[in-house]
């Protein structure tokens, strides 16, 4: 993803690796790696969550280390906004923003860059598939009927989503709810966010991702803050993301006014036409451990049928048609989960969060063993 210049606000974009313990790299293999990686800083950033963030020029960005962006030409707005950019939040107040801006901001033209450590490496199933997501851990709700297909396909893997399928889509909207669940292990990770995807899962599947996740070792993004209190003051953010139908990339932004980069068309063979899918909702890795499930909590760690302040949610959840004007839901969506009794879903629709839904769950319980 290309971030733009002066930006003030980074996102955790999820760009989720292969979870695998016990592998072993040779400290040139890292050191290189990190090199590479970790482009020169203008300035640096140290966040109160010890993260360390790096400004930097925003040509040297490693997004350029692609050889499909050899020749681009940086962006600097889309050409068409979604509908209710700019609009101001009724509940601005509980928007959340990210820990490192507390201490600093990044100069005009650079873009600041979480700094990569070796423990991030040391996670991944090699030194060539760091930062890569293996293509077939990818979710398909259209296998949902099917437990047996499905699990061999997702592996450890529960979901919890609501899906919009074979469709004809130019974004997607929701007002996610944020949340800090439990982890049980720290090769485990709990997320929830947006998928947007196109072509064919398992072949040549195109698919952009943006939420929250939560992961002791590996944090894509830098940390978002403040969480929701349980039974208490909820906190939430806006995520968009939107087809330039001038250049076909792909555009996030967030709250209603921030910009944070693209996803050029160059990138893409299916999404340059728009998505055929999207998906709402969390998902956990099971580390299994014997024949018990984990104890990782998703969402807020309790069930959909607490509601609000207790469950977590998605609210005003909307795609943007080929105008990028918002929409509805369409009538043909689903809702899928895993493993019911771990973790759940349930919608609801009102005049003032729309099409909506809690979600999540506490992961092993008397009805999930």
């Amino acid at each position: 993803m290309i971030s733009r210049v002066m930006a003030s606000f980074v996102f955790s974009i999820l760009i989720i690796t292969v979870v695998v313990t016990g592998s072993k790299f040779s400290d040139t293999e890292i050191d290189q790696l990190l090199k590479k990686l970790n482009k020169p800083a203008i300035k640096s950033i140290k966040s109160p969550d010890g993260d360390i963030i790096d400004c930097v020029h925003i040509n040297k960005q490693p997004a350029f280390d692609n050889p499909l962006l050899r020749n681009h030409t940086i962006m600097m707005r889309p050409s068409v906004y979604p509908e209710g950019w700019n609009k101001v939040s009724e509940k601005q107040s509980n928007m959340v923003t990210q820990l490192w801006t507390t201490k600093g901001r990044c100069p005009d033209n650079t873009v600041p860059i979480r700094r990569t450590r070796r423990e991030d490496i040391l996670r991944a199933e090699s030194i060539e598939r760091f930062g890569k997501r293996n293509p077939n851990m990818i979710y398909d709700p259209s296998k949902a009927a099917n437990p047996t297909a499905q699990n061999a396909l997702n592996g450890t893997h529960s979901y919890a989503i609501l899906a919009a399928m074979n469709g004809r889509f130019h974004g997607a909207k929701a007002d996610i709810n944020l949340w800090k669940p439990y982890l049980q292990k720290r090769q485990e990770f709990s997320l929830s966010q947006i998928w947007v995807n196109a072509g064919t899962h398992g072949v040549d599947l195109n698919t952009i991702e943006a939420g929250w996740q939560i992961n002791h070792i590996m944090i894509p993004g830098a940390v978002l803050n403040p969480t929701s209190i349980y039974g208490g003051q909820q906190r939430d953010f806006i995520v968009y993301m939107w087809k330039d139908f001038h250049s076909g990339a792909w555009w996030l932004g967030i709250n209603n006014n921030i910009v944070v980069g693209y996803w050029p068309a160059t990138c893409f063979t299916h999404l340059q036409n728009g998505a055929t899918g999207v998906m709402w909702g969390g998902e956990v890795i099971d580390e299994k451990t014997g024949d018990q499930h984990t104890t990782t909590q998703m969402g807020s760690g309790h069930f959909p049928q607490e509601g609000h302040t207790k469950a977590s949610y998605f609210k005003n959840v909307q795609v943007l048609d080929e105008t990028n004007n918002l929409r509805p839901v369409p009538a043909q969506h689903q809702t899928s989960v895993t493993e019911a009794h771990c973790y759940n879903i349930k919608l609801g629709q009102d005049s003032s969060w729309g099409s909506y839904f809690f979600y999540g769950g506490p992961g092993r319980n008397r009805m999930c063993p």
